[in-house]
């Protein structure tokens, strides 16, 4: 006997416990999986919220990143739009006084064709403003980002090819044909 009766107790209880378990393996077996079931979705569901909910984004001052929408209200309810035209962009980019600078990160939706040589692919695409490599911490590896005179209407028509690890299906032709080449341009 110990100073403590509750751990007195609970060596009983599980003595106990053990005995009857012994005498039925199905039961041990079930009950054996059920907690390591409950377990690993236990712990995948707080590493997910963790990286959601708790951990800051990836970016330098994460804080101070913010998505622009329009509310739009229609009979049929109310929908957020964070797709710009052109206008409400070049608004937002030139009049806006309370941010530093202004990104678009869009798709069209629409492929493009990466053509170098006799070669050509077609390629997924996303329009971005000057800036925009800077607000995400990165830099291009070959060449350099965007200029704001080229993010102007009628400014010099130029891209940045993103070359991601041959992971991406659509992106694989793209990376043959480019051979990471800085002289290659886009043409749409």
């Amino acid at each position: 006997m110990s100073d403590l009766p509750f751990l007195d107790d609970f060596r009983c209880d599980l003595r106990y416990a053990f005995r009857v378990l012994r005498r039925s393996p199905g039961l041990a077996a079930t009950i054996v999986v059920t907690l390591a079931l409950a377990i690993g979705a236990n712990t995948a569901v707080f590493s997910l919220a963790d990286a959601i909910l708790v951990k800051p984004l990836p970016y330098p001052e994460p804080e101070r990143l913010a998505d622009v929408a329009v509310e739009a209200r229609s009979v049929r309810g109310e929908q957020l739009l964070d797709g710009h035209d052109g206008v409400t962009w070049e608004s937002l980019r030139d009049g806006a006084t309370a941010i530093d600078v202004a990104v678009a990160a869009g798709s069209s939706g629409q492929p493009v064709n990466l053509a170098v040589g006799n070669a050509a692919s077609s390629v997924a695409q996303a329009r971005v403003g000057a800036g925009y490599f800077r607000v995400l911490g990165v830099s291009p590896a070959i060449g350099r980002e965007f200029t704001s005179e080229e993010d102007r209407p009628g400014g010099a028509a130029v891209a940045v090819l993103l070359l991601v690890v041959a992971a991406v299906a659509s992106l694989v032709p793209a990376l043959r044909i480019a051979k990471l080449d800085p002289a290659v341009t886009l043409r749409e």
